[in-house]
């Protein structure tokens, strides 16, 4: 019985195996260093920003102790300590600022942080403005093709409304934030007792120095008012655990009106 003669693998398919051996190894080295670069780039970003804000912070701390100090002036301080003059002069100018922002809300911050409290939000409605409605920023960073905008009347029947809305994208995962107002309201407005807090600050003229968010970069003429409580992480530093809510006010006439409430807090 004649047994059949294998045939051998011409020399183009030998070298067709080998190439697409090379391909999918050089495939798969790529996936591997892209994958390693990606969280690579990744931890280096939330490192920065994490000491971006820690930066942000140790200023505002700073500043809320010159605040507390009236008798901190540029006349106590020595011509030659370049540091606390420029220091203390800054801190006047904020205290300035501050004081101008409460003369032209005259009060308004106050009434419509009592409201948010109580849920007054038919109330609320004579302090938001009459064209822009009332914006609602889950996070600091203001997106009007995202964010919730209510007008007046839809604002009077917020807790009316059962639908479910995309507020916009968490800024962990990525994933729609898709809540009733209801719940938007306990999670992204009224999540910590704002009214009792003694941490406010008022900046207006664009003033980004203390802020990594855009909101004077969509309202440069806005007064901003930032209600923050700040509580003892699990390490026992307070600065790495806050939320807060800031109040936007427009003038429109004679008064200022609520255009948004942005929701703020530490992320790692």
């Amino acid at each position: 019985m004649n047994q059949e003669t294998p045939v051998e693998p011409s020399a183009f398919s030998k070298l067709l195996a080998i190439w697409i051996v090379v391909v999918v190894i050089i495939i798969a080295t790529a996936v591997v260093a892209g994958g390693q670069v990606y969280w690579w780039q990744k931890a280096v970003a939330q490192k920065e920003k994490q000491q971006l804000l820690q930066q942000i912070v140790n200023l505002q701390k700073e500043i809320q102790v010159l605040k507390n100090n009236p008798n901190t002036t540029s006349n106590n301080i020595k011509p030659s300590k370049g540091k606390q003059v420029t220091l203390a002069a800054k801190t006047l100018k904020i205290q300035r600022q501050e004081k101008s922002c409460q003369e032209q809300l005259a009060g308004r911050e106050r009434i419509v942080i009592n409201l948010l409290q109580n849920g007054n939000l038919e109330q609320l409605v004579k302090y938001v403005h009459p064209k822009l409605g009332l914006h609602f920023s889950p996070f600091a960073f203001v997106d009007f093709k995202k964010d919730q905008a209510f007008s007046r009347k839809r604002l009077a029947e917020f807790f009316n409304d059962h639908h479910q809305y995309t507020w916009g994208y968490n800024e962990e995962n990525g994933l729609p934030i898709r809540l009733t107002t209801a719940d938007y309201y306990r999670t992204f407005v009224w999540d910590r007792a704002y009214a009792d807090t003694s941490e406010i600050s008022y900046s207006q003229n664009g003033d980004k120095e203390f802020t990594t968010s855009n909101c004077f970069e969509v309202y440069p003429q806005a007064i901003i008012v930032e209600f923050r409580v700040s509580e003892f992480a699990a390490k026992g530093n307070p600065d790495t655990n806050w939320r807060s809510i800031r109040l936007v006010f427009v003038e429109c006439g004679k008064n200022w009106y609520l255009v948004n409430i942005i929701h703020d807090q530490w992320t790692l």
